[in-house]
């Protein structure tokens, strides 16, 4: 009865707290709708359960058959109870659950601050009402730049298109996915100039505005800037390059080719939420159509249950659309 009241207790408290999380998290964790209690995990903790409960009552049971019942009876009006032997066991066994249950306290409580800590980072980016989809072109079928870019196009148009949908665009690498695509970059009419490491972006135009960065100088991608070599750097990138100078209209050498800053955004944590913002470049995605792309959607305000609705029809527009297109 006692593990099958702790079991049952122990499930409904998980699923309760799985819910909050879902629920209430700000963090905008990629995959965050797929999150579920997993059967087999739950089968073999319902199993382990019942295992320590029955090991814990066979154990007492098997001592009891091997105790002589008149020497129990003749010691039963003494003060202490069992064996020498008996009590010191009891005490370890006391002891070993005291120390494990303090150390999983401990280990709780600093995970706990931790996950406290990084909820209440700014992360300079907001992810309300958004779902992700990774889509990843095979070289057999889209080798070319230009047929990536066509089936870049087409994604986002569809996507826009949709019911409910704000905003829709893409990027290169998965927000919260770490640094990557790290090159040096320097002034043109600096070449002196210590040239700092950024992380390297393509992105569509619509990027800044449905993850809802702040522009600090100049201004967003354009559909114009498809066929021209502009660039919008971090706020950082750019006072580490600029100082307290305007930067907007001037140029930068970035893996051997020139690109002019058409805009500053502010700092955000897009790499990961434990580290201080990374300096970043953005560039429009025509100039290098990534293989692996990032799908960001935004959905018009809703409540909860709208948000859900949403993202299913997000995931069957990917999955129908990437299919009949050979992708992945």
């Amino acid at each position: 009865m006692l593990a099958a009241l702790g079991g049952a207790a122990g499930i409904l408290l998980a699923k309760a707290a799985l819910d909050l999380f879902m629920r209430y998290t700000p963090v905008g964790l990629p995959r965050l709708s797929e999150i579920h209690l997993n059967l087999n995990v739950l089968l073999f903790a319902i199993l382990l359960t019942f295992g320590a409960s029955l090991l814990s009552a066979l154990l007492p049971v098997v001592r009891l058959l091997t105790t002589d019942p008149q020497a129990s009876l003749q010691q039963s009006g003494s003060r202490s109870f069992g064996s020498r032997h008996g009590n010191r066991l009891r005490r370890w066994v006391i002891g070993l659950q005291v120390a494990g249950c303090t150390t999983m306290l401990l280990v709780t409580g600093l995970f706990s601050k931790s996950l406290l800590h990084l909820l209440g980072e700014e992360k300079g980016f907001n992810t309300d009402q958004m779902a992700v989809a990774e889509v990843r072109l095979t070289p057999q079928s889209y080798g070319a730049d230009q047929s990536r870019v066509n089936f870049d196009d087409a994604v986002l148009s569809n996507l826009r298109a949709i019911p409910g949908v704000e905003a829709a665009a893409m990027v290169s690498a998965m927000p919260l996915g770490g640094e990557s695509w790290i090159e040096s970059v320097q002034r043109v009419d600096k070449p002196d100039l210590e040239s700092p490491l950024i992380n390297f972006r393509w992105v569509s135009p619509g990027y800044f505005e449905t993850t809802r960065q702040r522009l600090v100088a100049g201004r967003f991608f354009e559909e114009r800037d498809r066929n021209l070599s502009n660039v919008v750097l971090s706020e950082g990138e750019a006072k580490a390059l600029w100082g307290n100078q305007d930067p907007i209209g001037g140029q930068v050498k970035i893996e051997g080719r020139i690109f002019t800053v058409i805009g500053v955004v502010a700092d955000s944590r897009n790499t990961s939420l434990k580290t201080p913002p990374a300096r970043m470049a953005y560039v429009h995605y025509k100039d290098r159509p990534p293989f692996p792309t990032y799908f960001l959607v935004r959905a018009s305000n809703a409540g909860t249950h709208g948000k859900s609705a949403n993202i299913h029809i997000y995931k069957d527009a990917f999955r129908e659309y990437c299919q009949c297109k050979g992708a992945d």
